[in-house]
């Protein structure tokens, strides 16, 4: 129906309309909505006239038969909705709500939540009452998101939708839509700029984060009607710290969708080397040189304005800021993908990135206590452990404790993020998936969370620490229940990490998700991409294991 329509905007050779009519006659007909089918066969009348190639004994027979199509439609007693269509792969998933109501100075974020600013962390994400395992703390548009080059032709540039049925672009052959309004949306938004922009920085190998810098300039400069506007706003923002002051916005809030919240990101500048800001500063040159030889950007302004005369300046600074900020911050749009020749193992594709205010806040731990997921290019966060008051919500950056050893994880993610991690597991030494703890786990105590001695079923436990007493037989049941692990036993424990990623998995399945049926020439494509994150196999091993023992 969508191609159809498509087809008779385009100008289609008027001796073959009547063909066009009557396939999507024959499609309402099938939808059960008549008087639409009815019109439909009737213009398909219409043109048979027009197709003066058509010998007078074939167009005499179409003729009856479009009459008697119609007189059905005509006749036919309506049904009541078409549930016998085959529901697409291409459905959108529903958004799930927040939990505990939305926040009122974080727009995106639960009410379970706030943000605020220590001397060890800077920003940080700090819970404002108990949460529980499943809740949703966050649904957060991006402020900008780019999708990798690579799935171009399988998903749409603006929404991220996978579609087998794309649109290209009207001026490039690039990169292709879900739909007529996606186009129409990403033209206003930023391709009528990065149309002409595309082909040279690819050319260029510009990578993620480059991409992403480009959109972020392209989609700030969209907020203002003039590029002094543009120009004097940012340049009246104070550089951000790591508190919570100048945050906010005259309303008290801090809104996704605020470029202030993006610029004001750490860049990290003053721990980078010099010869790391020389490469940024040369790529940022290389980039304001494709903007204004190969794009219409310093025109694109919908005033006339005259430019700032260090305008051009100007956004190569913030080329070189953003190409600063975003390796640290970024986040990556994910897809789940099951693959048909291994169906009880869900892959984590990285699709595109984004450049998402709030969730940037939020810090990492090796052992994190909730998990990102993508619906489209919007993201999700849930707990995936028992968060209590006043504790913080914890990410993770690419190294968690169970695939990588402690050497590894504090090594990158001083070289990446310019910190040394001392979350629990880094603490503590915790060790890798398969040298965890697989026999009886290790309790602990519920006021202090300190380990519990080993004790004989029944016999009442004393803390060691807090000399609290513990009744041993309640906590042997206790363990039965997904939730009341958190509670109870002191990590890491193999049985536990095994209970949070089937957990993960089936929050992963609600966002971005793809069964795949690929054909062999597919199937090498999709496994060189799967191969660039080897990590996965641990994990894969590791929710086998959970599912079959």
């Amino acid at each position: 129906m969508k191609d159809i329509n498509l087809v008779l905007e385009m100008n289609y050779p008027s001796t073959l309309l009547y063909k066009l009519h009557e396939r999507k006659g024959k499609c309402l007909l099938f939808q059960g909505e008549l008087k639409a089918a009815a019109c439909s066969f009737k213009n398909a009348l219409d043109c048979l006239a027009l197709a003066s190639s058509l010998p007078d004994q074939k167009k005499q027979q179409l003729e009856e038969e479009l009459t008697i199509l119609m007189g059905q439609s005509l006749e036919a007693v309506p049904e009541k909705t078409s549930e016998h269509l085959v529901e697409s792969q291409n459905d959108t998933p529903i958004l799930p709500k927040i939990s505990f109501g939305p926040n009122e100075k974080i727009p995106c974020a639960s009410d379970c939540i706030d943000i605020h600013s220590s001397k060890d962390m800077g920003r940080c994400v700090v819970a404002t009452r108990d949460i529980n395992i499943g809740d949703v703390l966050g649904v957060e548009e991006p402020f900008a998101s780019v999708l990798l080059p690579q799935f171009y032709y399988t998903h749409c540039y603006n929404c991220f939708l996978r579609c087998c049925t794309l649109l290209p672009c009207h001026y490039c052959s690039m990169v292709m839509y879900c739909s007529e309004s996606c186009r129409k949306e990403s033209w206003e938004k930023n391709h009528s700029v990065d149309c002409t922009l595309l082909p040279y920085l690819h050319k260029q190998d510009s990578n993620t984060i480059e991409m992403l810098a480009v959109r972020i300039i392209i989609t700030a400069s969209r907020d203002y009607e003039s590029p002094a506007e543009f120009y004097r706003q940012v340049k009246s923002w104070k550089a951000g710290d790591s508190t919570t002051e100048n945050i906010f916005d005259e309303n008290g809030q801090y809104v996704s969708r605020d470029y202030k919240n993006i610029y004001n990101i750490v860049t990290n500048t003053e721990k980078r080397s010099v010869a790391d800001l020389f490469k940024r500063a040369v790529t940022a040159a290389r980039i304001l040189q494709c903007f204004e030889n190969k794009s219409n950007f310093f025109t694109s302004f919908s005033s006339n304005e005259l430019l700032p005369s260090d305008f051009k300046l100007f956004i190569g600074g913030l080329l070189l800021r953003h190409l600063q900020n975003l390796p640290c911050n970024a986040h990556e749009v994910s897809e789940s993908l099951r693959c048909e020749n291994d169906s009880d193992v869900l892959k984590c594709v990285e699709i595109g990135a984004a450049a998402y205010a709030t969730m940037s806040l939020v810090n990492h731990s090796c052992e994190p206590n909730v998990v990102r997921y993508s619906y489209r290019d919007t993201v999700v966060l849930r707990s995936i452990r028992l968060i209590k008051k006043g504790e913080q919500v914890l990410d993770n950056y690419g190294y968690h404790y169970a695939l990588h050893e402690k050497e590894e994880r504090q090594s990158h993610l001083k070289d990446q993020y310019y910190f040394t991690c001392d979350c629990e597991a880094c603490h503590d030494d915790w060790p890798t998936y398969f040298n965890l703890n697989s026999d009886k786990p290790t309790y602990k105590c519920q006021t202090c969370g300190f380990s519990l001695p080993p004790q004989l079923v029944g016999e009442d436990v004393i803390c060691e620490h807090c000399k609290c007493s513990h009744d041993n037989a309640v906590v042997q049941q206790m363990i039965e229940h997904l939730e009341k692990l958190d509670q109870y036993i002191k990590r890491p424990w193999q049985e536990y990490n095994n209970c949070q990623e089937a957990i993960k998995q089936c929050y992963l399945k609600l966002g971005n998700y793809y069964e795949s049926k690929l054909g062999d020439l597919q199937k090498l494509v999709a496994e060189e991409v799967l191969d660039q994150t080897k990590e996965d196999k641990v994990l894969e091993k590791g929710i086998n294991w959970t599912l079959h023992g």
